[in-house]
């Protein structure tokens, strides 16, 4: 049987399509190098040196049975070979659109030449105030508690914020309810306490995006079909009206509705092993 597309939301429960080339798409329409390391895998840095994205699909000794390994890895730094002012991680099946959102606006800021990446812009509110008007449940209360949780809805995807000193300052998981799941499904994204709001914010707003994103059903996780709303692909007009409720969704839902973005001719590509 042909394994049809349909449209998924919420975006958080899609699956990874295991190509980096959405993410990848605003650093290499900005110009920033890559390169690929003897193992196969690729990284790019800012023309300064200081912001460096890796793809790692090949971990090699990093690998685990027991342990996710870290898909994407994003570092910013003062100076080129300083230590990391901070960090951003995201494992294996996290949904390309998710980390792509942090790269759009990665090459946005940077060329603005005003170190804004490095800075924070805003509070600790700012990077969960996405969350909160999406019906998140919260304990705590930022810029104030140490440590805070938000809860999705379904119960399915949580942020958890300790800034008691912890290199993961703030962690996104999205996990199946089952109380046994073998399939090991879902993702997790960490990142250090110093990584900007601003930053975290495009996380935040892009894991609560209401825009539906297409898969084909088996890209969907097993443990996730039952929750995740499925539309047929040929009923985009109709997602993309439903979204247009919401005045943020509106120029976001035909977007999601189309293609990934073509792909640069020149641009080295590979998928990632599950």
């Amino acid at each position: 049987m042909p394994d049809h597309s349909v449209l998924v939301a919420p975006r958080y429960l899609a699956g990874a399509i295991n190509d980096p080339q959405q993410p990848l798409n605003p650093l290499l329409a900005a110009a920033w190098p890559s390169h690929d390391d003897e193992v196969g895998n690729l990284h790019l840095t800012s023309p300064d040196a200081r912001i460096r994205v890796g793809y790692v699909p090949e971990p090699g000794t990093l690998a685990s049975l027991w342990q996710p390994v870290d898909l994407w890895h994003i570092t910013a730094h003062d100076h080129p070979y300083e230590s990391p002012k901070w960090t951003a991680r995201f494992t294996a099946d996290v949904p390309e659109e998710i980390v792509a959102a942090l790269t759009q606006v990665l090459a946005e800021q940077y060329a603005r030449a005003d170190d804004r990446l490095l800075r924070p812009l805003g509070g600790k509110q700012d990077a969960v105030a996405p969350l909160i008007d999406a019906g998140w449940t919260m304990h705590g209360t930022p810029g104030t508690d140490r440590q805070l949780d938000l809860t999705a809805p379904d119960g399915l995807a949580a942020l958890h914020a300790d800034t008691n000193g912890r290199t993961d300052a703030w962690v996104v998981t999205v996990r199946s309810d089952r109380a046994v799941d073998l399939t090991g499904a879902g993702w997790s994204a960490r990142f250090s306490q110093a990584i900007p709001p601003q930053l975290l914010a495009a996380i935040t707003g892009a894991v609560v995006d209401r825009a539906p994103v297409r898969r084909t059903e088996h890209q969907i996780p097993l443990a996730f079909r039952g929750a995740a709303h499925l539309t047929p692909a040929a009923s985009n007009n109709a997602a993309a009206a439903a979204a247009a409720t919401s005045p943020h969704l509106s120029s976001q839902a035909s977007a999601a509705a189309e293609p990934n973005p073509p792909t640069p001719e020149a641009t080295p590509t590979r998928s990632h092993r599950r």
